[in-house]
């Protein structure tokens, strides 16, 4: 998928940049639709997803997405149905940031790369296939592949044995701040970004980028 000649300098050999996919690199539109569906604020929005039981089964593997959409209807009390508010949470992924190709080219020559993102069945291939993310990235972790989601201490676990590098040696971006704190607590170098220009202007401020 990568450039087969690239070759990473000594300081940068052993040393991986993970990226969250969304809100950091990709755009997901998921909170700001259904704050205009629900008439609430978007962060009340925000906290509802990051925290429901629903959405954790659906990004863990556990559910599929014709239960996880009749359920979460009903866990919200929206006023749709079930198969249109899955077409709209398909939808809401809606490509990349300004800037996530120039930063991936840039990085994916320089680092060791991976992403860790939490999704699921719905949006993965879509990110497979139309955003071909695997063009950038040597390794691919996927909340519902791997069957925990952030911020549980286990997905953090399972990619740092994954890669067979110890915790200091991993850089890691995300935009929300409960999952940079979950991360530090595993040891990694995690720092919140929301958008490419975060995650440029974090490297070059732990001396990685010149």
């Amino acid at each position: 998928m990568r450039d087969a000649e690239r070759q990473p300098d000594d300081k940068q050999r052993d040393l991986w940049v993970i990226l969250d996919l969304g809100g950091v690199l990709f755009e997901f539109h998921g909170f700001t639709g259904l704050a205009e569906i629900t008439g609430q604020s978007e962060d009340h929005i925000r906290q509802q997803i990051v925290s429901s039981p629903t959405v954790e089964r659906l990004e863990t593997g556990q559910m599929s997405p014709d239960a996880f959409a009749q359920a979460l209807v009903e866990e919200l009390s929206l006023d749709l149905d079930a198969a249109d508010f899955l077409y709209l949470w398909t939808n809401w992924e809606a490509g990349e940031k300004p800037g996530t190709a120039g930063l991936l080219d840039a990085l994916s020559n320089q680092f060791n790369l991976a992403c860790l993102s939490n999704t699921s069945a719905v949006h993965w291939p879509r990110l497979l296939e139309l955003r071909r993310i695997g063009n950038w990235f040597d390794r691919l972790y996927a909340s519902h592949e791997i069957g925990h989601w952030k911020p549980n201490r286990a997905i953090f676990d399972h990619v740092e044995q994954d890669l067979g590098v110890p915790a200091t040696r991993i850089v890691y971006f995300d935009d929300n701040q409960h999952i940079v704190d979950a991360a530090r607590d595993c040891g990694w170098d995690a720092h919140r970004a929301t958008g490419p220009g975060d995650v440029e202007a974090g490297l070059r401020n732990l001396g990685l980028l010149s």
